[in-house]
């Protein structure tokens, strides 16, 4: 993945020669890459981002909300993102 958000999945022959050929092109532009492991597996991700949601469904059922930031009068629900 570059730094632009580009994405690559390599599976087989055809697009490994697709990928090393895009990679070689911006090489000779002057682009650098650099290979960036995941700090967690996609099921770690999955179980933390599930977690989320029921903390925030909890806090909605139990009668929190978020201050409205212009009017502290009006209560947002609780989202996963909010939770994070």
């Amino acid at each position: 993945m570059s730094g632009n958000g580009e994405a690559w999945t390599v599976k087989d022959s055809d697009t490994l020669q697709h990928f090393v050929a895009y990679v070689t092109a911006r090489y000779e532009q002057g682009i650098t890459y650099s290979i960036q492991r995941p700090n967690r597996t996609g099921r770690q991700n999955n179980a933390i981002h599930a977690c989320l949601r029921r903390l925030a469904r909890s806090l909605n059922e139990a009668g929190y909300g978020v201050a409205h930031p212009l009017k502290p009068e009006l209560e947002i629900p609780y989202s996963e993102s909010s939770v994070k």
